[in-house]
């Protein structure tokens, strides 16, 4: 099992949302939700809009890696630049705020990275050509992540940096530039300790602010 470092500072923010008599609660929250709460809400150190690879899959199906004669299938995650700083995985190469701050980032996982090239340590600086449903792009190798344990929540074998994913929407016609199109998961990682009515206060605050969902409540 896999124990993260300041676990009891992470968090992944749900939305409730009013319908009808009932209230339903998702994960489903919009792009723009995690760069904002590091800038508004001074007590979040990090956080992440993650489009997970179980998301990926429902919509798309596999990844296809390719390098090359080689071919392989894969699960990916789409992260934003934090996803490293919020979620300690263990890097071989490369650092937890470095991997995903360019565009085209790719991060994949010690089996994979030896599939691919023989030994992951030959894999940095290399170019993966990805593809999904229909959609095709190339990808650098920033970081190699240590294989992960088997009963590890969130399996997956790569992450991408998010703007990919805001390429891919915009091939869509998804609409990610406003507060009211909900697909990313949203994570967030705390300055440190503090009291849980004063945190749900702040991102009440936060949501009430914003007129796409000040009826939604954050938690």
């Amino acid at each position: 099992m896999l124990a993260f470092e300041d676990d009891e500072l992470i968090y992944q923010v749900m939305m409730n949302d009013p319908n009808g008599n009932t209230i339903e609660t998702g994960q489903y929250t919009p792009h723009l939700m995690a760069q904002a709460l590091t800038k508004e809400i001074s007590t979040v150190a990090y956080a992440a809009a993650v489009v997970p690879a179980a998301l990926s899959g429902d919509y798309f199906g596999d990844f296809k890696l390719l390098i090359e004669d080689k071919k392989l299938t894969g699960r990916g995650h789409f992260a934003e630049g934090d996803f490293f700083n919020i979620f300690s995985y263990p890097l071989l190469v490369g650092s937890p705020g470095g991997v995903l701050s360019k565009h085209n980032s790719i991060v994949i996982s010690q089996s994979l990275g030896d599939r691919l090239f023989g030994n992951y340590e030959d894999a940095m600086g290399e170019i993966i050509t990805w593809n999904l449903a229909s959609l095709s792009g190339e990808a650098m190798v920033t970081g190699v992540l240590q294989e992960l344990p088997q009963r590890t929540t969130s399996q997956f074998d790569f992450v991408l940096d998010f703007q990919t994913w805001y390429d891919i929407a915009k091939k869509m016609n998804l609409d990610i530039s406003n507060w009211g199109n909900h697909t990313p998961y949203t994570y967030m990682k705390l300055r440190g300790p503090m009291d849980l009515a004063l945190l749900q206060q702040q991102l009440d605050d936060f949501s009430n602010s914003k007129t796409k969902i000040a009826d939604k409540q954050l938690l």
